[in-house]
């Protein structure tokens, strides 16, 4: 068997939905190496190598998921693939040892993870107060906690903010630094 080597580009709703991990599991079942990352453009890029059946399995179940309602994508309520785009191509680089998730800046990724909290949470909260009606007060917990988890994302939004202004001005201070030791060099 041919060892394959695919590049996919996944558009719709699939960042801070976990969809990384499902690409992630997805590979790995199959025997897969490769890599699963989210791109500036809002899309997902993914990378596999392996075997020539296994990789095709693969796009398959992927590409399922533009489909919703086959495979483990349902275990993932919030994503909403509209496109996956497939790159077959012709040499494997090997440097894979196993199917890994590239990860962004730590407060990005945060940022994705309690954005998606949330999403599930106000989905619950829709569910829980039509079971309202039928079974009494469940959802004012749900509530309180989705409220909770905004707050929460509001602050993380705060220090990420923060963080970037000072980055800035160390950029500034490091730069002013150089220049006093150039100019002191000079005289």
């Amino acid at each position: 068997m041919s060892i394959k080597r695919a590049r996919l580009i996944v558009g719709g709703d699939v960042m801070g939905v976990r969809y990384r991990d499902y690409v992630q599991k997805t590979g790995l079942l199959h025997g897969l190496k490769g890599s699963v990352e989210n791109k500036p453009d809002r899309t997902v890029e993914i990378i596999c190598e392996g075997e020539g059946d296994q990789v095709e399995r693969f796009i398959n179940e992927i590409k399922s998921g533009e489909k919703k309602g086959r495979g483990e994508i349902d275990r993932y309520p919030l994503m909403d693939v509209k496109r996956v785009d497939v790159y077959l191509e012709e040499t494997p680089t090997n440097k894979f040892t196993m199917f890994d998730i590239k990860y962004g800046e730590m407060a990005e990724e945060f940022g994705d993870q309690i954005g998606a909290s949330y999403g599930v949470l106000l989905d619950y909260d829709q569910y829980l107060k039509k079971m309202d009606k039928k079974y009494g007060e469940i959802s004012v917990n749900i509530t309180q906690s989705s409220e909770a988890i905004k707050i929460l994302a509001d602050a993380l939004t705060t220090y990420q903010d923060a963080l970037m202004e000072d980055r800035e001005a160390i950029k500034e201070l490091t730069t002013g630094v150089k220049d006093l030791v150039n100019e002191f060099k000079r005289s």
